[in-house]
């Protein structure tokens, strides 16, 4: 997957335990099971709340006629609302920090942001496991299904996929395309996790629709946010990965690990090995396996 793609502006709510709910065009909140976020609570009402997004950049709250109510930033929400990066949702006992890239493309920050921004990034490193998913032959997909189809197909896709890897401590932190990336914080006690992750994903592979390819690398990365503002992840090895996937592309693989990953992922299943290959950019051949 070419790195210069445009990328499909990335939304989520972060919950109070700090997980991750990816919202795509349309997110649900509520105390019924069918919602895209269920809270549990006897003060949240069946059907609460909805998150729609609006156009390329903007996202709206909604209360759906709740007995509670909504607020936001602490304000009790009278009509839909435009959400902007940082903003504090309150359903209920439940609080969710709303989350959104490319923050400088809106026209401003919200309220409760204004004259506490930082420009400053903070700034930590990690060593972690990234993993890329890319839908194969999506283009020929938008060319011979109606638009609505595809849409469905991906958003289908790409909860069921979190839900793998949340199931499994991982975090799916951007929407690609055609794809995503996630990662693991690296570390001893969850690579059993990991290995589980990865083996549903590559069940969930075997079915029909949509056909998708993995790459998973065992490297460094460096996660840069900052208050009122975007979140990044960036490293040598985040290019890496996405240049994997590409690999795996041109080798009609399905799945592809890189060498640290076959090391401890031996472990746990089988690995095959696939050769030595060279990576664009990075001037010398590696060693790849397939699981």
């Amino acid at each position: 997957m070419a790195t210069s793609r445009t990328q499909i502006e990335w939304a989520c709510l972060i919950t109070d335990g700090g997980t991750p709910a990816t919202i795509l065009d349309e997110f649900r909140i509520g105390r019924d099971r069918t919602n895209d976020l269920q809270v549990d609570c006897a003060d949240v009402s069946r059907h609460h709340a909805i998150i729609r997004r609006h156009g390329r950049n903007e996202y709206r709250i909604f209360d759906q006629n709740s007995t509670n109510g909504v607020r936001v930033n602490g304000a009790l929400l009278a009509r839909p609302r435009r959400l902007a990066d940082g903003d504090r949702i309150t359903i209920g006992r439940a609080c969710f920090r709303f989350r959104q890239s490319s923050s400088e493309d809106r026209k401003g920050p919200s309220s409760s942001a204004a004259g506490s921004q930082i420009t400053e990034r903070h700034i930590e490193t990690h060593a972690c496991w990234l993993l890329i998913a890319d839908i194969e032959g999506y283009t020929k997909l938008n060319q011979h299904q109606p638009p609505a189809n595809v849409r469905r197909l991906f958003e289908s896709w790409i909860r069921r996929s979190d839900s793998i890897l949340e199931e499994h401590d991982g975090v799916l932190i951007k929407l690609t395309g055609d794809g995503f990336l996630a990662y693991w914080h690296d570390h001893p006690d969850v690579r059993p996790g990991i290995a589980a992750a990865l083996e549903k994903l590559r069940e969930f592979q075997k079915e029909e629709d949509p056909k998708f390819r993995i790459a998973v690398h065992l490297g460094t990365a460096s996660f840069a946010g900052r208050v009122g503002g975007d979140f990044m992840i960036m490293s040598p090895d985040v290019i890496f990965v996405f240049r994997m996937e590409m690999l795996a592309k041109a080798l009609r693989a399905p799945r592809i690990i890189s060498a640290p990953v076959a090391r401890i992922l031996k472990h746990h299943m089988p690995v095959r090995y696939l050769g030595t290959r060279s990576v664009h950019g990075f001037g010398r051949k590696f060693g790849f396996h397939a699981f």
